[in-house]
């Protein structure tokens, strides 16, 4: 996955990258895929990142609040400054649920 850099309001530009989505359980099932490649800023927060997620997978909408974010397998604290590269692997967790 490669970056990139797209041209924004008043021809600043801002730095993108693709990174590498997984979707776990109930978040898996509503976006119908088990992983994806989503372009998203260089510096983000969790709730950026979310946000473009659900724009591309319009159907994760009803459990956007209750999701947990992690990168390269450490959670997200919200309002975290992310700084994404190629190689990062993001998760979408939805709640857990279960047990005995």
């Amino acid at each position: 996955m490669a970056s990139q850099v797209q041209e924004v309001a008043g021809g600043m530009t801002e730095r993108e990258v693709s990174v590498s989505v997984l979707f776990f359980a109930g978040a898996r099932d509503l976006a119908g895929v088990e992983r994806s490649a989503i372009t998203l800023p260089v510096v983000t927060t969790p709730e950026q990142l979310l946000a473009r997620v659900v724009r591309s997978f319009g159907e994760l909408d009803i459990i956007r609040d209750s999701v947990i974010i992690s990168l390269n397998q450490e959670y997200c604290v919200p309002g975290q400054e992310l700084v994404l590269s190629a190689e990062d692997e993001v998760a979408i967790i939805p709640p857990i649920s279960g047990g005995v």
